[in-house]
């Protein structure tokens, strides 16, 4: 199977995500979690047979500030 990367740079304080582990409660986490991230590629181009894997969640910025 061939493979295609994509790199995706995404902006925001913080984001709302509902994590499938954790039984699909929101929490607001500083780094999108992969589920998310394969939520993301789809939302972006979704084709039949394409099967999506993360391979790594980057911290561009690492001024990051955790909130409570």
């Amino acid at each position: 199977m061939k493979t295609y990367p994509i790199k995706l740079e995404i902006a925001g304080p913080l984001g709302m995500f509902a994590d499938p582990a954790t039984g699909g409660n929101s929490t607001s986490f500083p780094i999108p979690p992969p589920s998310a991230c394969i939520g993301m590629i789809e939302s972006i181009c979704r084709f039949p047979g394409v099967d999506v894997q993360v391979q790594a969640v980057a911290v561009c910025n690492p001024e990051i500030v955790f909130q409570s």
